[in-house]
């Protein structure tokens, strides 16, 4: 099992996110927009070669997003997904 952990700046409240992505498109698809290249390149390079666009989860991924900074100084989950293997 791999866990990816990143802070999702846009949202500063411990309890809910205010921001637009991650967006749940539908039960399969989660669309992360032009935010956190970074991760979406690692990932690419992991996962896919130049020639495909999706795979199938070798093994079990989570992406986990904490809110930014604020104040109270709480750090809180505000999203997680997980591509399981099958």
């Amino acid at each position: 099992m791999k866990v990816w952990l990143y802070v999702l700046a846009a949202s500063n409240h411990p309890d809910r996110i205010r921001c637009r992505v991650p967006w749940r498109v539908d039960e399969d698809l989660i669309y992360f927009g032009p935010c956190k290249k970074r991760i979406r390149e690692c990932l690419r390079g992991k996962y896919l070669t130049s020639e495909t666009n999706h795979a199938v989860a070798a093994e079990d991924l989570f992406i986990v997003g904490v809110n930014g900074g604020n104040a109270e100084r709480v750090r809180k989950i505000v999203w997680w997904g997980s591509f399981l293997r099958l």
